[in-house]
């Protein structure tokens, strides 16, 4: 019996990788190994409270379902009264130096720009679920007319361009919600186009915190006899191998690149673990095993796709 450890969260019912190893004979097992959590929500709870015109932006960038949930949190953080008026006891006052003096202006008022209509739709919810808000946003745009960080990019620099500003030195600036990994493809053109962004990191992605209790809970309920049994490992980054292979070490018997530098904290006895062949997605962190983790690489496959995949597993299988 031959199975498989998809290092990632199942995408869709059913996930294309676990049903490409099916189609070559190996029990498919997907176990996330990364968590989203949101960062920084007393400062963006604190923006949202004080509206645009204290926070100086003419609107706001979102270009993930995740910066989406941040907002939506503050939003509901801050319940349903207007700003300055009647303030729960629990909230924090929040004070900015930079406002301009115009006339009262709250978030729907300013544009909120996104990428592709799931994000759209992410936004919408919120306010769909907290019509009394007047934090929530009216205006929402790019949705339907960029699919990408560079093609908001672009909508939001022509968009821009024909909205007068009253900013001192011209030019606009925009509140822009990122994770901890992002692309700088979309600030430098802004900054081409004389926008100016405030960067707010509102989420990150971590190794999850229930990762080591998945897997043993999973080994467990698919686990008899361990002698008989084979593993495929599956790797997909090697943003994640540093933090899951130790935890992998005290259930499978990895093999070792070069045993002559063997770590001495791993475990020395592997009898009671099941060897496990290893799969990476790419060469990118095939490297990073064998060269910084010193773990022997059996499959690399040829594509990033569940089918080259599957077929390279196969060919190895048959190979040996």
């Amino acid at each position: 019996m031959v199975h498989g450890l998809l290092l990632r969260a199942p995408q869709g019912h059913p996930d294309r990788y676990e049903s490409a190893l099916a189609s070559v004979d190996v029990i498919p097992l997907s176990i996330p190994v990364l968590e989203t959590v949101l960062v920084n929500q007393t400062e963006l709870r604190c923006i949202v409270e004080n509206g645009p015109q204290k926070s100086d932006v003419d609107g706001v960038i979102i270009t993930s379902a995740r910066a989406c949930e941040a907002w939506g949190a503050a939003v509901r953080s801050l319940g349903g009264s207007h700003p300055n008026v009647g303030k729960q006891a629990y909230l924090k006052p929040c004070w900015f130096t930079s406002f301009r003096p115009t006339h009262n202006i709250g978030w729907h008022d300013v544009p909120f720009y996104v990428v592709g209509t799931g994000t759209a739709e992410s936004l919408s919810t919120i306010a769909t679920h907290n019509r009394e808000s007047p934090h929530i946003p009216h205006d929402i745009r790019g949705g339907v007319e960029s699919g990408t960080g560079e093609r908001l990019a672009q909508f939001i620099v022509q968009d821009a361009s024909r909205v007068p500003t009253d900013r001192q030195g011209g030019g606009h600036r925009y509140l822009f919600l990122t994770g901890d990994k992002n692309r700088e493809t979309l600030p430098l053109i802004l900054s081409a186009g004389g926008i100016s962004l405030d960067s707010l990191m509102v989420y990150e992605t971590r190794g999850s915190s229930t990762f080591s209790a998945n897997l043993s809970t999973s080994l467990s309920s698919v686990q008899q006899d361990k002698a008989l049994e084979e593993w495929w490992i599956v790797y997909f980054a090697p943003s994640v191998a540093d933090f899951v292979t130790p935890v992998l070490r005290n259930h499978f018997d990895l093999e070792m690149r070069d045993e002559h530098c063997r770590d001495e904290s791993l475990p020395v006895n592997p009898i009671s673990r099941p060897r496990a062949r290893v799969a990476c997605i790419g060469p990118t962190t095939s490297a990073f095993l064998r060269d910084t983790l010193n773990i022997r690489v059996d499959v690399v496959s040829p594509k990033p796709t569940p089918e080259a995949l599957a077929t390279a597993i196969k060919a190895f299988t048959e190979g040996h």
